[in-house]
Order: C-alpha cells, then structure tokens, then sequence
C-alpha cells in the first residue's frame, strides 16, 4: 500500500482465502481458525479491547444467522486486535503499516450484522473514520507539492467541518457531497479558485439547506483532471 493511504476490508472468510497472501500481511493480522458453520455459531456479542481504538464498545451479533457462518479468528502480527468475541478470539485488526505510513482495518464480522444498543453502527463507523483518516493529505501532497492537497477536519461532523485544500496553480474546483447510493446531496462549491490554501466551510446540510441526517457520506473534489475524495461521518 502506498504512504498516507487507507484501506477497511471485511469479511468472515478474508483470511481463510487470502492468509498466504503478500496482501493479508498488509493488515498486520495472522490467521487462527476458520471458525464454525452457523448452526454451530461463532459471534454472539463484541467487546471493545482497552488501550485500542474500540476501547468500551459493545455490539450484539446476528448470531447463527448468514452473517455467523464460518467467522475466521485472527490475531495480531504487527498490527493491534482492537474487538474480541464473547469467546475470546480475535475479530478485528488495526495497523498503521512497518512505517506508521497508511492505515488498514480488517474485521472479520460483517458491519451491517451488528445490532445498535448503548453504542450504534454510527459510533464505531465514526471511529473507524477517525482512525483511517488519521494520516489525510499525506497521499494528495508529496514532500514536492507536486499534487493538489485536500483535507477535512473535523470529521466526524456535529455541526460543520472545515474542507481546507492547497492548489499549485489557478483551477476551477468543484466540491461535491454524495450518499452512499451515489446521489449527488450538494455542490459545496462549484468556481475558479486562484493559487494557494483555501478552507471552506460546509455545514452539514443538502442544497435546500435541510440538516443531512447521521451516516457516511463522500465528498469528492475535482481539478485539474484530477478527483480526490474522502468519506465523512456525520454524527449529532
């Protein structure tokens, strides 16, 4: 993986595939067991391990439903277990690369299968997006500011965020918001802008001006034949 860049795969057989892989090595796990059928069951609940990024989390699972069926067990290489089942065994890893140069998260247990209760969906996505944008504009601007640069802060968004970019020569930059569906939900901006850094401000809302609900939402940014994106949570 190149510096500054992210990456979030699951999948309850990621490693049972791919544990020989150079790829897999890339997320800092090992590969323990390929878990049990769904009849047997695997995740019943998920806890949050101290110290990490997940620390005080706690999820319900579909348990012996589609989503429990042959769950791998992983461990930690180089990287961070950050979640454990209530069994015990590893299912989710962090790690920041031999570098400290990228982010990768891979989860063994599939996102939309948790069940919101003190904690939601909501607040670990926000997590995850915090973590993985921990290194944003690292992969847009070289140490030659040959490209241009693009980032969002704070984000998680409660009320508003900052979109800060630089430009290496005058460009006409379009800013845009999209769904998850792939809808267009706003244009943040839409003009020529000259050299230089610039911040905008975005407020959260879609362009009648309506508050967007909590979730991930992208944001993408074209000029000068290039679209740089980054997702955004936004979380009231």
């Amino acid at each position: 993986m190149q510096d500054g860049k992210s990456v979030y795969i699951e999948g309850t057989d990621f490693g049972a595939y791919n544990a020989m892989e150079p790829l897999y090595g890339m997320f800092g796990c090992d590969f323990i067991d390929y878990g049990q059928p769904s009849f047997v069951g695997n995740v019943l609940s998920l806890e949050g391990q101290d110290g990490t990024i997940a620390e005080g989390m706690s999820y319900a699972y579909l348990y012996q439903q589609g989503p429990d069926n042959y769950v791998d067990e992983i461990g930690a290489n180089s990287g961070t277990l950050f979640v454990k089942s209530q069994d015990g065994k590893g299912r989710g890893v962090c790690y920041g690369g031999p570098l400290d140069n990228y982010r990768a998260i891979h989860s063994t247990v599939i996102f939309g299968a948790l069940t919101n209760g003190a904690n939601t969906k909501a607040d670990l996505m926000a997590i995850y997006m915090n973590y993985m944008l921990q290194l944003t504009g690292v992969n847009e601007y070289s140490a030659q500011q040959t490209r241009n640069a693009f980032s969002v802060f704070p984000n998680p968004v409660a009320t508003n965020t900052s979109i800060s970019f630089s430009l290496l020569r005058p460009a006409h930059v379009v800013l845009s918001v999209y769904n998850t569906a792939g809808q267009l939900v706003t244009r943040v901006a839409d003009q020529e802008i000259g050299t230089g850094d610039h911040v905008l401000v975005w407020h959260a809302i879609d362009s009648n001006g309506r508050r967007l609900s909590n979730g991930t939402y992208l944001l993408t940014m074209k000029v000068d034949g290039d679209v740089l994106s980054r997702p955004i949570v936004i979380l009231r």
